[in-house]
């Protein structure tokens, strides 16, 4: 009898610990909004390795990786990734957000694990140089696998992107398999996903559906393409707007950079006052483009006369119902992965039949195409 009256109370006392742990757990990760969306998430690690990389659960670790890179005392070569969907609702006050690689650059490998980061907020047009999630992406540095959602970004004179505001600049650096929704703006150099990619930098497999403007060099995935950097199967559904030097993709491509099969799906480019004509489908000023395409009936800037054909630079002319059939992107020249041992892509469906991530899923998939490409 007292021996079952001593073990029931050890029960207790362990389903009690348990409990205990259990809920610290799960506070330790952040509770409420968009990240309490996954299983429980233990924020941490070495990050010396991509087998072994340091986890970020919360919207104060993501600010914590900004601060320890900006003040220059993170180590190089580290490893990130997302254990669960960020918010960061807590960072609209005032200026916003602080991007992660300001003076000091981010040289680490960022995963963003198919998770999204909602509610990016910056409103600085004085100090904030480059701006975007990442300020500076470079030698060597990565970020992958990320959704942006909700940007609301005015950024600085110069380099403003969605994801980063600029992406290899003295050595190398890459934006791969990511998307933004959103807003972004600036005064030059600005782009959906990047406002610079510099040499050795390149930007690939991803899409932007908001609006991007700017004054010069601007374009709906990348403002400025430098010599060296490249772009790769991206894509633009929002309108892009500027004064100088504006395209669908990129807003310039200089010597040695290149676009290369993408596709400029937006509504219209506009031109925001001035008479300068340097505005295009796929870009505004042009150096290297391949395999490009873009809306036969995409609105131009007034006294502009966008040209489009198979052999024109500023991309061959698709129609509204071509933009939306799958072998459009898949098919040669482009050749985009759809499938494969590592596949990219994967079809939006129905209601969204244009292409996304091959990791999104649910609410992640944009619930029904822009106006402009409805029947």
């Amino acid at each position: 009898m007292m021996k079952d009256f001593f073990e029931a109370k050890s029960f207790h006392r362990i389903a009690l610990v348990a409990a205990v742990v259990l809920v610290l757990g799960l506070a330790a990760c952040g509770g409420g909004g968009d990240e309490s969306n996954n299983n429980a998430c233990v924020s941490g690690g070495s990050g010396a390795s991509e087998s072994a990389p340091y986890i970020i659960c919360t919207a104060k670790d993501l600010a914590d990786l900004a601060d320890r890179v900006n003040t220059g005392t993170e180590s190089s070569d580290m490893y990130y990734q997302l254990g669960r969907n960020i918010d960061l609702s807590a960072y609209k006050s005032s200026k916003g957000w602080i991007p992660i690689g300001i003076t000091y650059w981010f040289t680490g490998n960022f995963d963003g694990n198919g998770k999204t980061v909602t509610n990016l907020f910056i409103d600085d047009d004085s100090s904030i140089d480059p701006a975007g999630l990442f300020g500076r992406i470079d030698d060597g540095g990565t970020v992958k696998n990320l959704g942006i959602e909700g940007a609301d970004i005015t950024g600085g004179s110069l380099y403003v992107g969605g994801v980063a505001g600029r992406v290899g600049v003295g050595s190398s650096g890459s934006v791969s398999n990511c998307y933004v929704t959103g807003k972004v703006s600036g005064e030059q150099t600005v782009g959906g996903v990047a406002g610079h990619v510099g040499s050795g930098g390149s930007v690939s497999d991803c899409y932007v559906t908001g609006k991007v403007s700017g004054e010069q060099i601007v374009g709906g995935v990348v403002g400025n393409v430098g010599s060296g950097g490249s772009v790769i199967n991206c894509y633009a559904t929002g309108k892009v707007s500027g004064e100088n030097f504006v395209g669908g993709v990129a807003g310039s491509v200089v010597y040695g950079g290149s676009v290369t099969g993408c596709a400029a799906l937006n509504p219209e480019i506009e031109r925001n006052s001035g008479a300068n004509t340097t505005f295009g489908r796929v870009a505004g000023s042009t150096s290297t483009l391949v395999n490009n395409v873009a809306l036969s009936d995409m609105t131009p800037p007034g006294g502009i006369v966008f040209a489009g054909t198979a052999s024109n630079k500023d991309g061959a002319n698709i129609t509204k119902g071509e933009a939306k059939t799958q072998t459009t992107y898949s098919g040669a020249p482009r050749n985009w992965a759809f499938s494969g041992g590592d596949p990219k892509w994967k079809w939006g469906g129905a209601s969204y039949p244009l292409p996304v991530l091959y990791w999104q899923t649910g609410a992640q998939i944009p619930a029904a195409l822009p106006d402009h490409l409805l029947p």
